[in-house]
């Protein structure tokens, strides 16, 4: 007998996981493609607030990586489980978000907002 799968409600997530998964982005896969552009954002946040992760200098820069690449690691796991991953990847196909100028239009819009997050926070 075979298990139902429960229906999942997609999210902006999956959809920035779709549009990295689709070989449109190049190199990018789709837990980099969530994380890497709130990278910026991140390390000038943890200056402003004075979080000591590392002392500072190259450090710093290592310890903000490890903790994205860490994120990375920890959202492609969560997409294995219950083949979620497979399930996002048919869905966002089959619908217009699937069509190539709407995730240009998509990856240029998220990464200038995290462009502009980081100007934003950049102001003293």
């Amino acid at each position: 007998m075979r298990i139902p799968q429960k229906k999942i409600h997609y999210h902006f997530i999956d959809y920035l996981y779709y549009v990295g998964e689709q070989k449109y982005t190049g190199r990018i896969d789709g837990p980099m493609m969530i994380c890497l552009p709130l990278f910026a954002p991140l390390m000038v946040l943890s200056i402003k607030l004075n979080i000591p992760i590392i002392d500072s200098g190259w450090g710093f820069c290592i310890g903000i990586l490890i903790i994205v690449v860490t994120a990375c690691y920890l959202i492609d796991k969560l997409y294995e489980r219950n083949n979620r991953g497979e399930r996002v990847l048919k869905h966002f196909k089959k619908t217009v978000w699937g069509s190539e100028p709407v995730m240009a239009a998509f990856i240029l819009i998220w990464f200038l907002t995290n462009i502009s997050l980081t100007l934003f926070l950049l102001k003293p």
